[in-house]
């Protein structure tokens, strides 16, 4: 691609995972708190988080429309963010994930998503080899995400079933109370995320925008390992937290020390070999990134602790706490 179609690439992306954030409503750790709790039932739980995901996605999608069309002038851009928009709607079918999350039975999806990562590789690959046009990219990021959302309702709990939602009006009441503060969190977050990209797309180039985009997608990468950690424990987290207080300050001793080392391991490792990472990657014309990536692999450490701290904040029901932390730290 090239710095100039990556850095377009790269805002595309970023545009994609704004709206699938804002979509999602915060309500990840709420449904995995409800299944948990077992004052409804697993199927009105699921059923409820769906509908009310679905709605938010087609909100945001609308609304999104009127902004791109509107304040987006770049062809390209516009038509990847046009592509992406089903994989919005798509989004709601995650569902799935938050129960096998509950069941600390991650294995499922996780299964989905590598095989929709293996055959997106595999398309993005054929893009290459015969030199097909960089937008058809935009196509194969679509179908990762239906592919997911296919093997999401493959795997579907016997549970749920997309063709008879069961909708408990008190339960979305409820998630409408509680994901106010996590969708202000969730937008925050994203906004904080992905800032730094539309501003060097305004003030200085694609040039600069696609090596510092490269820089960010490695340390991104890293991300998923404390993210993953802590959804697949969130259970464990809430079952920990509503026992004596020794006990609890032990788990969490163990916990932060588990994931505050680790973080420190992959950060020197990048930061250790950044030059040959990029040039492996993604390259000799990417070679300003590696100056980037020696910064941005620090960045490794405090993300590893705010999600640990956060999945806490959840546990413990503190969702306005995790807002005011995260517009602060936006602005």
């Amino acid at each position: 691609l090239g710095p100039d179609n990556y850095g377009i690439l790269s805002i595309v992306e970023s545009i994609l995972s704004i709206l699938i954030a804002v979509s999602a409503v915060g309500l990840d750790p709420i449904v995995i708190k409800s299944l948990k709790m077992k004052k409804y039932g697993d199927d009105v739980v699921l059923g409820t988080a769906f509908l009310f995901k679905l709605i938010a996605s087609i909100l945001t999608l609308f609304f999104c429309l009127i902004v791109i069309e509107f304040f987006v002038e770049d062809t390209n851009i516009k038509l990847g963010t046009y592509v992406l928009f089903p994989a919005i709607i798509f989004s709601s079918f995650n569902v799935v994930d938050y129960y096998y999350q509950y069941k600390v039975q991650s294995k499922y999806p996780v299964y989905a998503r590598f095989f929709s990562f293996l055959f997106s590789t595999l398309l993005k690959l054929i893009v290459i080899i015969y030199a097909l046009n960089w937008t058809y990219l935009f196509y194969i990021i679509l179908f990762d995400q239906l592919f997911i959302t296919l093997s999401y309702i493959y795997i579907r709990p016997s549970c749920i079933d997309f063709t008879k939602i069961k909708f408990s009006k008190r339960l979305a009441n409820n998630f409408l109370s509680a994901s106010f503060y996590l969708t202000i969190s969730a937008i925050s977050i994203i906004f904080l995320s992905r800032t730094d990209q539309i501003m060097i797309k305004s003030m200085l180039t694609n040039f600069d925008l696609g090596n510092y985009s490269a820089s960010q997608k490695i340390v991104e990468v890293s991300y998923i390992i404390p993210t993953i950690l802590m959804s697949s424990i969130l259970p464990k987290i809430i079952e920990k937290l509503n026992s004596g207080i020794e006990e609890q300050n032990l788990f969490l001793a163990r916990l932060f020390k588990i994931v505050v080392l680790s973080s420190i391991i992959v950060s020197a490792l990048i930061f250790l070999s950044s030059d040959a990472l990029i040039l492996l990657i993604f390259g000799n014309k990417f070679t300003l990134s590696s100056k980037l990536l020696r910064i941005y692999s620090f960045c490794i450490i405090f993300y590893s602790i705010k999600v640990s701290f956060q999945q806490v904040l959840y546990a413990k029901g503190l969702e306005k706490n995790i807002m005011f932390q995260s517009i602060f730290t936006f602005i």
